[in-house]
This record gives C-alpha cells, structure tokens and sequence, in this order.
C-alpha cells in the first residue's frame, strides 16, 4: 500500500536542574519578615518548584522566594525546595531558621537617692534580656515631680543599647538650681517597641534631695519620699515567723528587685501595674529604704494601693495594719480578713512613726490574702513627709531639790537631736544629758541627778547635727 513519513521530532538532550540558595542558616526574630530565594545557574528552565518546611509542602509555595511577613516561634525549622524540568528533580540544600523571641527589655535604678549638687548624676540601668550583634533603640518617657530640662538635663526619650551589650546606663544631670522646693523624683518608664517587649521592671524612679533647705527655715514643706512606683526587693516563695526581715541587717541579697506596682489582675489599676505576682501563697514581703533629710518632720502621710491586707514596718518596728486582725499573731499563713474585688488608692492617712531618722530608712511590708490560690494581688506605697518650721530648743525652769534630783522641761521638735549643758558661772559649761525627739514629739520632761554639793544655776539647751 506505500509509506508515510512522519513530520518531524528534534529531541534534545540535558540534564536534570541545578537549584543554589543564598545561604544555609538565617536568624531571624520573632515577628520580623524572613524571605527564601533559590535561583537556576543554567540555562535549562524549570517546569516547577515546590517549598517544603519540615519536610512538609508549604502551600502555594511554588514560586522562586517564599516570603513569610511576620515570623511566630513556630516558624524555626528546616526549609528547602524541590525543583523540576524535563529531565528530573532536584531537591536544594536545606536552610536551617532559627527565630529568636524579642529581647525582654527593663529598667532599674542605680541608687534610691541623689543629691541635687553640681557634677551629680541619677543613674538608670537599661537592660535588654540578651546581647547580639545589633543595636537595639529603646524608647521611654520621663514623669514625677522633676521637670525635664528644668530640674536635670534634657533626656531624648529613647537610648540605644550598642551592639554586642545587654545593659546601657542611662544618666540624668542634676541642675542645682536656688529654689527651695522640697526632694523631687525622676521618673522613667519605658514605652513600647516593634523590636522589643516589655518585662516586668518597666519603670524607675529616684529622689532628688533639695540642697537649698536653709537651716532655721521657716517654710513648711512636702516631699515625696516614696512613689508608687518606688523599687522593691520582694518575696513570694518563703514565709516567716518573726520580723527579723524587717530589719536593716536582714541579708536579701537574693531577693529579687522589681518597680511597683506588683500585680496579680487582670482588671485596670488606678496605677499600672509594673511587676507581676505568682499565684503562689499567702503572704508576700517586700523591702525598701527612704531618705529623710535633715529637717524637723510634722506629719508622715501615706496612700496604699492594696489588695487585701497589709502590715507596714519601718525601721523594724510595725507602724500599720489594715485588713488582718491584729489580735492573731503574725504568720506567713494568716489571711486577710477582708476581700478586694478591685483595688483602689486608700488615703491619704496620716500615721506615727517615732522612730523615722534622718537619712536612710528601712520599709517593710507583709501582703496577705484573703483567699488561696490568690486570683489577685497588688501593692504600691506612696509616703509623703510634712516639715515643720525650724525652731530653737526652749528650756522651762529647771526644779532644784536639795538632795541634787533635777527636773527640765525641754520644747523642741520632732527628729532633733539635743544637748544640755549646765554652768555655774555662765563660763564654764558642762554636759548633762543628751536627748532625740521622736517624730511628733514637742516637749519631754528630764530628769536626773546632781552632786548636792555641787549643783548648776544655770542650764541650756542646743541642737546637734544628726548622727
């Protein structure tokens, strides 16, 4: 019947595809975009490519770059592609993801107190949860009492923390200006970012200790030795049967440093919230040191945000308790004996405390519960410090019995130290007794005993400088 000629076939020959990536690791950070490129050196097309992400096919990945625009933990893994043409597969070399989380970033002060002097600096430690390579910019803003650029050196706003260090100091120059004002705070806390997130220190305030309070001032005064925000050594994990832990001497080296206000809520606080608080037990302690100048203090007035109830201490010995019975001993297993759904300020109330000094001072607060396992919790202490106005000591007339039993009434003021001297002949002058005024303390009546051959006709009174 014949033939037929076919029309015609070109056959080619080659080789399976060639696929290269940029690199083999990548590091990337939580919620940042990451992007996988692979490209063909050579010159034969590809008919497919597929992404696979622990051995598992990416959907819709079969384009050149697999972009992912904000990366979650899970992300970490293994990536690699297959590609294909006429003539094959080939499977490229994997890269290995690692997604670190944002860096918890912080912010502790250096010291409680600073003086407003020439040269003095309040020093803030800015902290990030870990070091890399890159710098990383932290954002904050300034409050209290002290006035940015007025008080102290302009602060920016935002600090950067160099490449390859954790910690950066950020520092405050005190103005020493001529106004008589009273101590002041510097606040910083710290504002959110994109290349960060906020730990539980995220704010900080020090004290600015007036140097222009002129002795025998006669301008009353409030300073603000204790904000809400005051840092606090705390713990939550040990109880204790005596209040040892109140005490200067107490070793709390490893107590941990956190700002208030310490919380456990889920509801908003009338100050945020700075520290958080385990659902641990009962009772919580914390400690801290103010500085009281040396003036004549009137009145000690403080504002609590608690919940539920809570003893105060200062300098070792209980000033206050609200919310627990007072007639049951203290235990680190006695609950309040109230119940706060929301916490609100409580105060202003005024309290004694006799024994305040002039300089540092040791805070102590228990925190109980009324229920366990605690749904919430939360402490924050304000204190405020009244001056009166700087009087001189003044004597009554001193009663004289035969036998050398004296008696003096001395008017003064709270928080002074005094010396009584005696003299016969107005010359000479000889010391017989010193005394320290409580806080609130006006009078005090002496006595004492003379040499009934030998006894004074005259008798005054000074002040001394603190100890």
């Amino acid at each position: 019947f014949g033939e037929i000629t076919s029309s015609e076939v070109s056959l080619r020959t080659g080789a399976g595809p060639v696929i290269s990536v940029e690199s083999t690791a990548l590091v990337v950070l939580e919620g940042r975009a990451f992007r996988l490129e692979a490209s063909n050196p050579s010159s034969d097309p590809w008919s497919g490519i597929q992404w696979f992400f622990n051995s598992v096919p990416i959907p819709g990945a079969t384009n050149l770059s697999f972009d992912v625009p904000r990366t979650p933990r899970w992300r970490a893994g293994l990536y690699w592609a297959v590609v294909s043409n006429l003539f094959g597969e080939t499977t490229s070399p994997e890269q290995r993801v690692h997604v670190m989380p944002l860096p918890v970033v912080t912010v502790v002060r250096e010291s409680a107190v600073v003086s407003e002097t020439p040269g003095a600096l309040a020093r803030f430690s800015v902290r990030r949860s870990y070091a890399t390579n890159a710098p990383l910019e932290v954002h904050y803003r300034t409050g209290g009492q002290a006035q940015n650029g007025l008080d102290y050196q302009r602060l920016a706003g935002r600090i950067l923390i160099p490449p390859d260090r954790a910690t950066v100091l950020l520092e405050a120059g005190i103005i020493d200006d001529p106004w008589v004002e009273g101590s002041e705070t510097i606040e910083v806390r710290l504002s959110p970012g994109s290349n960060y997130v906020l730990g539980t220190n995220i704010a900080a305030a020090i004290a600015i200790q007036n140097s222009e309070v002129p002795p025998g001032s006669t301008e009353t005064a409030t300073n603000r030795v204790m904000a809400f925000t005051h840092a606090w050594k705390y713990q939550e994990s040990e109880g204790y049967s005596n209040t040892s832990w109140t005490l200067s001497t107490f070793p709390d080296s490893t107590w941990p440093m956190g700002g208030a206000p310490f919380f456990r809520e889920a509801d908003p606080l009338p100050v945020p919230g700075v520290t958080f608080l385990a659902d641990l037990g009962i009772t919580s302690y914390f400690r801290t040191t103010i500085h009281v100048p040396d003036r004549p203090v009137s009145q000690v007035w403080i504002q609590g945000l608690v919940d539920d109830g809570w003893v105060l201490y200062v300098n070792g010995r209980r000033t206050l308790i609200s919310g627990i019975s007072s007639s049951l001993p203290l235990n680190s297993g006695l609950r309040a004996n109230r119940s706060i759904d929301n916490a609100t300020i409580e105060g202003p109330t005024q309290i004694q405390v006799p024994n305040l000094v002039v300089g540092t001072n040791w805070i102590a607060v228990e925190l109980h519960q009324f229920e366990v396992p605690r749904e919430d919790a939360v402490f924050a202490l304000q204190m405020e410090l009244t001056y009166g106005s700087d009087i001189p000591p003044v004597l009554g007339d001193p009663i004289l019995n035969a036998d050398g039993r004296c008696s003096v009434v001395l008017g003064g003021q709270g928080m002074r130290r005094y010396d009584i001297e005696t003299s016969t002949d107005l010359i000479q002058w000889e010391p017989w007794t010193q005394v320290v005024f409580a806080t609130n303390e006006q009078v005090r009546r002496i006595e004492g005993r003379f040499d009934p051959g030998h006894l004074p006709r005259f008798f005054r009174a000074r002040v001394l400088p603190p100890r």
